[in-house]
């Protein structure tokens, strides 16, 4: 009886193993196909970085503008700096309850 028993727990270990590997392989085969078509690591930060520079050049190009027509006319900025210091103090005043 004993024989029967050790001879049992064997091939059913064999089959047990065989099984793993067969789906082992089986998953490598699938996942392998499904790689090819996708993007790597590398080539999606590269898009990535492509799409993020493509939509920050307007506002880059912009802001250089900008700060050019500040560096050339300092004085235009001292009048609506106090222009906003009077508009947000008199905001401040209305929020503030008595």
């Amino acid at each position: 009886m004993e024989p029967i028993f050790a001879l049992t727990i064997i091939f059913g270990s064999i089959i047990v193993l065989t099984k793993m590997v067969l789906d082992h392989r089986r998953g490598q085969a699938f996942h392998g196909s499904s790689t090819e078509a996708s993007l790597g690591t590398g080539e999606l930060k590269r898009l990535i970085r492509e799409a993020v520079e493509e939509g920050i050049l307007p506002l880059s190009e912009r802001l250089e503008r900008l700060e050019g027509e500040i560096s050339s006319e300092p004085g235009r900025l001292a009048g609506h700096e106090t222009t906003l210091l009077k508009e947000s103090t008199a905001a401040t005043a209305e929020e503030t309850p008595d």
